[in-house]
């Protein structure tokens, strides 16, 4: 009991600290019946938040003597013999006629409760608060009274009509009310979040009306940070982001990308590459077995080995500095080496490279380029977007008047449930979004705190931490952006499938867990994947990120022959034909095998366990499988099994006759070589 008493207090004074005075109320009324010490805190409670109505119906009768004793204790707040009379009373009584200046001899606290009645009728104005309840700020000595009437009297007015709002929130007069709650609330509650809270709403609501009022709008100074790599048809997406952002907000551009841009982005994260790499009209006719990483390796793994994978080409310097010839608003084009960027970074550094180190290092970077002209030419911009090369506008850019709606500490980007930043792209003012690329630097701290949840979407979760513990605000975001049908994914460039799908299909056929019509639906879809975008082109290459935060997939496609040269039938081949040279190795032989069966009991868990038509090198280990060695080990195990039935005279005579196939096949290369 006594535990849970402690817990019970501990919620309630969380709620005080909150201002959650509603909340706090509630916890003692479902709770006091069960704890006369709780019941004579609860009676204190509502006596300093002026909710004396409530208390008289908390005394059962006058031999309640327990809470009368304690209240006695307190006598300078209450009238005992009046308290009496009205418990001899109480079925009598009607709240409107007592008369509680004569309960409760501190007059502060009938005032207060005067105060509740006017706010439950909605009878109350600026003006009226002002003459009858501005000492309540001042005189009062209970920290929980004021904080009460201070959070009350913010809530009343910010859902009240314009006129008193205004009255309320921006009077045309010194030492007014107003002032003299943002006063206190600087100066009495340094260890309160209800303060902050209804700090930040107060000016909030201040900014609000004040920016209703301005009719002249300023022309503020805006950078637009592109960063990130450039991928298809990059120059219609940039083009349309250069026509649809920059212009109309009359925007400075800066553009920082990779020497190499993605003729074929890969799966490009996330578990459905469907929605990440194809457009609707291609996902319209795509079979939904397809839609999905997990089953399309499992369909088609040399096919998705090649898909997965990122194909880079050259990006032209004479490309970009036509665009830039075209579109003066593009201030700054800076170019870095993918591989250079890697090597720079080691991993035992804390900035070394994972996953979303580039995402990272490019938002920093391109408001770098911002800041360096910024210097050069000796100004400051107002407001800065950062946006992806990658990503395209899909509606109109935010307007002068949204941006000024903006605090100093605002970001604007969606809540996403990983986190944040589900596009890439940010908006807010100048110190908000400095604030924000400096992640980049920060991110590798932010990571060693175990609230730190480390996933496939980490970026998106530490983008929102990082956010929060540097007092940025995240506001509904500004951009409207679009990844998958964006110009530059529909003119990617498709790697060359042809004989990938060949074996991928063979496969299928013969596994028959799959019926004809949906073997050729199949092979219909990636047909026409391979008619929709062009080959790629002769300059292009498949491109291997050293890093530890890819898909484990990236990982095993070239493992087939790993697995087949890990497995027991190969290990044990490789013993019985090393030893077979000498005398004392056939000694040995049957030592060692057993010594090479308790290894690789020991260490089979870290093998490569899919099955080896998963593998891209599926042929080479076919080839590996099908070898002498593999074919005495895997000959001695069935016969080991088969010990009691003759199962090694067996041995002998299939490893003769393995030996006489091997023979005879060695002849007839011979004689067609």
């Amino acid at each position: 009991m006594i535990d849970n008493l402690f817990s019970i207090k501990q919620q309630i004074k969380k709620a005080m600290q909150y201002w959650k005075f509603d909340l706090a109320e509630y916890i003692y009324e479902t709770n006091y019946l069960n704890y006369k010490e709780l019941k004579v805190e609860y009676v204190y409670f509502l006596i300093q938040t002026g909710q004396l109505n409530k208390i008289i119906f908390l005394f059962q009768d006058e031999q309640d003597n327990f809470l009368i004793e304690k209240c006695y204790f307190f006598k300078q707040d209450i009238n005992l013999k009046q308290l009496i009379f009205y418990l001899k009373n109480i079925d009598n009584l009607i709240i409107g006629n007592i008369d509680f200046s004569n309960l409760f001899t501190d007059y502060f606290f009938v005032k207060l409760y005067e105060f509740n009645c006017k706010l439950k009728y909605g009878n109350i104005t600026a003006k009226n608060i002002e003459e009858n309840f501005n000492f309540i700020l001042y005189q009062s000595t209970y920290e929980i009274s004021k904080a009460y009437y201070i959070a009350k009297i913010i809530d009343y007015f910010l859902v009240s009509n314009k006129k008193e709002d205004e009255k309320f929130f921006v009077p045309l007069e010194y030492n007014k009310l107003p002032y003299s709650i943002l006063s206190s609330l600087q100066r009495d509650f340094p260890s309160h979040y209800g303060s902050i809270i209804y700090y930040d709403l107060f000016t909030k609501k201040t900014k609000d009306i004040i920016n209703k009022s301005i009719t002249i709008t300023p022309i503020p100074k805006i950078a637009i940070c592109l960063y990130g790599l450039f991928r298809g048809d990059w120059k219609k997406t940039l083009e349309r982001t250069l026509e649809q952002f920059a212009k109309p907000l009359n925007a400075d551009v800066f553009i920082f990308t990779w020497e190499h841009y993605a003729q074929w982005s890969g799966f490009a994260g996330g578990p459905t590459w469907a929605w990440r790499v194809l457009n609707e009209d291609i996902r319209k006719i795509m079979p939904d077995e397809l839609k999905n990483n997990n089953d399309m390796w499992k369909l088609f793994p040399r096919v998705t080995s090649k898909l997965c994978a990122e194909y880079m080409a050259p990006l032209k310097v004479d490309d970009l500095e036509n665009i830039k010839l075209e579109y003066p608003c593009i201030k700054t084009i800076y170019t870095e080496n993918q591989k250079e960027f890697e090597q720079s970074r080691t991993p035992d550094n804390p900035f070394s490279v994972n996953g979303s180190s580039y995402l990272q290092y490019g938002v920093w970077k391109s408001f770098q380029l911002a800041q360096e002209y910024e210097y050069k030419n000796n100004i400051k911009y107002d407001f800065v977007a950062i946006i992806r090369n990658d990503s395209e506008p899909c509606g109109s850019a935010p307007s002068i008047n949204d941006l000024l709606k903006l605090n100093f500490n605002d970001v604007c980007d969606d809540h996403i449930p990983a986190g944040m930043f589900g596009i890439g792209n940010i908006i807010g003012r100048r110190f908000a979004i400095e604030t924000f690329a400096n992640w980049y630097h920060y991110r590798p701290y932010l990571e060693t705190s175990p609230l730190f949840y480390y996933s496939p979407f980490a970026a998106h979760e530490s983008a929102m931490k990082h956010s929060l513990v540097h007092n940025l605000r995240i506001c509904k975001g500004l951009l409207p952006m679009i990844y998958a049908e964006t110009l530059c994914l529909k003119g990617m460039r498709l790697p060359n499938i042809s004989l990938e799908l060949k074996q991928d299909l063979e496969y299928l056929k013969n596994d028959k867990n799959h019926s004809k019509i949906k073997i050729q639906e199949f092979e219909d879809f990636f047909v026409f994947l391979k008619n929709y975008f062009k080959p790629l082109s002769d300059n292009a290459y498949k491109y291997s990120r050293n890093s530890n935060g890819d898909n484990g997939h990236y990982h095993i496609l070239d493992n087939g022959i790993i697995k087949i040269e890990n497995s027991l039938s190969f290990q044990l081949g490789k013993v019985m034909i090393s030893n077979s040279k000498t005398f004392s190795g056939y000694i040995l032989m049957p030592f060692k095998l057993i010594r090479t069966i308790q290894i690789w009991k020991k260490e089979k868990k870290h093998f490569p366990s899919l099955p080896l038509h998963f593998y891209s090198d599926y042929d080479e280990a076919l080839k590996l499988k099908n070898s002498f060695t593999y074919k005495i080990g895997e000959l001695l195990i069935h016969a080991h099994k088969k010990w009691y039935l003759g199962g090694y005279l067996e041995f002998y005579w299939k490893l003769l006759q393995l030996k006489q196939k091997l023979k005879n096949k060695k002849s007839w290369d011979k004689i067609n070589d």
